[in-house]
């Protein structure tokens, strides 16, 4: 049971967002369910394709190629199905753009993926900058360095075992999707790809989110883009930029069609109380990709993968018919609903205690949520009543094998020895569902 008492107005404006999404949700496609219910992936999965998913490496060529070795092993220790068919890198495989920076990660690339193993690439904004920023055009345009490095268009189609992939890039600008050819051969891929078959995902990757779909793409996103593939349920989009982490549940969005966040090769960014910008405490610590399989109906099963952790990390995701909107049920709406509020163990520990610096800190064990916690909210107050301390803190979700059971928080120097405080915390889920508080009156001792 969740309270209904936000701990500040921040929450109280978190709520109403996360009430707004959800109206959007069944805007989007009100024939989905919204019961809460969600999709179980079957014990036995007979896939006729794979591949997997990447995007924002930045030069982190060493992680890419142990994304590459780590899939190839868990394709061969799969019993059914031995093959990885493709890679998608969703852009900004460079920093900067510059030719040295592309032909570097072009050598990786090419050494390290195997035959019978399709890259498939699109340019993100970081690629563009050489060209755009600084006016290096010694080896020509971004797009024609990509074209001579690795032999293939910044917009392209190709099939692969009856399955459609479309790489979409940003236009000259490296900011937008303009122009009428690029939109029509997009059109036209799409309206090839139903005719041939109904029933099966079209796979699209692109840099930027499309707007209102995945967390992060409120920010660091694209709106033509999702004007286009709204038009066909059949889509699944996969798109970066924004390196918000994909354990958060709200990386896999269905409404008119599908969309995952990618996540990053190399650091995350997170958003703290509404603002995007936040990086954490562990910079530089972003190691996750997506498997990605489908069985000859065209039903998906998507896990995720951390390389520190060495292991698939949440729960896999199973959408048996991804071109029927009415079955979709990975919605805001839906995944909201299948959650609830965080809870606290009984007798969860808080505590109050102080440093050799004579800071005050607050000690609380970590909570529990069917997806993730995503935050703590805290409050302190003096005996009078009067506010002392509060804030939030981001809780390490986005790092599975990294989560600390106690989590510990300084209120500086506001805190008084001797004085005693009526403490709350509050955990926050992703969806902005918040616990009953624990709540405690606390002697700040010697």
């Amino acid at each position: 049971m969740k309270t209904f008492f936000p701990p500040n107005l921040i929450s109280a404006v978190s709520l109403m967002v996360s009430s707004l999404l959800s109206l959007k949700s069944f805007a989007d496609n009100p024939f989905a369910p919204g019961d809460g219910n969600m999709p179980k992936a079957p014990d036995i999965f007979n896939p006729v394709l794979r591949f997997v998913v990447c995007s924002d490496i930045h030069n982190r060529n060493d992680r890419f190629r142990d994304m590459m070795e780590t899939s190839y092993a868990l394709a061969e220790a799969s019993p059914l199905y031995q093959k990885l068919d493709a890679v998608l890198v969703c852009g900004d495989f460079t920093d900067s753009g510059r030719y040295e920076e592309m032909e570097r990660f072009a050598d990786v690339l090419h050494g390290c993926v195997r035959t019978g193993t399709r890259p498939i690439l699109c340019l993100g904004n970081h690629d563009f900058f050489a060209c755009t920023r600084k006016g290096e055009t010694a080896h020509g345009s971004t797009e024609d360095k990509f074209r001579a490095l690795f032999g293939a268009e910044p917009d392209s189609v190709c099939e692969i075992n009856g399955f459609t992939f479309l790489a979409a890039s940003y236009d000259a600008s490296g900011k937008h999707f303009f122009g009428k050819e690029k939109r029509d051969f997009y059109r036209t891929t799409l309206k090839k790809a139903r005719l041939r078959s109904d029933e099966k995902p079209i796979f699209v990757l692109q840099h930027p989110h499309p707007v209102l779909t995945v967390y992060g793409s409120v920010n660091w996103a694209d709106i033509s883009t999702d004007l286009l593939w709204r038009r066909c349920p059949n889509v699944v989009n996969f798109s970066g930029h924004s390196h918000y982490p994909i354990g958060d549940p709200r990386s896999v969005w269905q409404g008119g069609y599908t969309a995952l966040g990618t996540g990053s090769l190399k650091y995350f960014e997170l958003e703290k109380e509404l603002r995007c910008g936040y990086y954490g405490d562990i910079p530089d610590s972003s190691e996750q990709f997506y498997l990605v399989e489908a069985d000859a109906k065209g039903s998906l099963l998507i896990r995720r993968y951390d390389l520190h952790a060495r292991s698939f990390f949440g729960e896999p995701l199973y959408m048996e018919k991804p071109a029927d909107k009415k079955s979709f049920r990975y919605t805001y709406r839906n995944r909201k609903a299948s959650d609830g509020a965080p809870s606290f163990p009984e007798d969860a520990l808080l505590s109050l205690s102080r440093n050799e610096k004579g800071e005050a800190l607050l000690t609380f064990q970590t909570a529990q949520d069917r997806y993730e916690v995503h935050d703590y909210k805290y409050m302190v107050r003096d005996r009078m009543g009067k506010k002392v301390a509060s804030g939030s803190v981001l809780a390490q979700y986005f790092l599975p094998d990294r989560k600390p059971r106690y989590m510990t928080v300084s209120l500086g120097r506001r805190c008084k020895v001797g004085e005693e405080y009526t403490v709350h915390v509050y955990a926050c889920n992703c969806y902005y569902q918040l616990s009953r508080p624990l709540k405690k009156r606390l002697l700040l001792g010697e």
